[in-house]
């Protein structure tokens, strides 16, 4: 049986196998949090993952759903942006991401594009640091906001 992959899946497959090199059990509350978050094609509420979740997996508490939240913030996987009086969130979806966020409907935009390379590259040598990877997020209207 085949089937279509998510364009993160392997996203998803990639965190789940760092939370389990750094002693962290992988549970469906887990899995699921991260099927959604990776699902998702703009910022969203605690609100609208608490019931993306239960319409998948109804018999996944809040507690699990706000624990697995906090661990993948704490852990880098997730982003949160205050916005309007809301915390939203989103997955990263890569160590280099570069994205256009709306700031009046929250859609996400994801280019290609490496505005930065050359300051990391220059940042690495003048600061004798390591950079592993850069997260560039661009504030603004869509077209069908604007």
């Amino acid at each position: 049986m085949t089937s279509a992959r998510e364009p993160n899946a392997d996203r998803v497959d990639e965190v789940l196998e760092r939370l389990r090199e750094t002693g962290h059990r992988v549970t469906s509350a887990r899995r699921v949090l991260l099927e959604v978050l990776a699902g998702a094609d703009a910022y969203v509420t605690a609100q609208e993952l608490m019931d993306a979740v239960h319409d998948r997996v109804p018999s996944i508490g809040r507690a699990s759903i706000f624990r697995t939240l906090h661990l993948l913030l704490e852990q880098g996987f997730v982003h949160s942006s205050a916005r309007g009086g809301r915390t939203l969130y989103a997955l990263w979806t890569s160590c280099c991401e570069h994205r256009l966020v709306c700031t009046n409907c929250g859609a996400i935009v994801s280019f290609h594009e490496c505005p930065v390379g050359g300051l990391q590259q220059t940042l690495s040598k003048q600061y004798d640091f390591d950079i592993v990877g850069h997260r560039l997020e661009l504030f603004g209207r869509c077209a069908d906001c604007s």
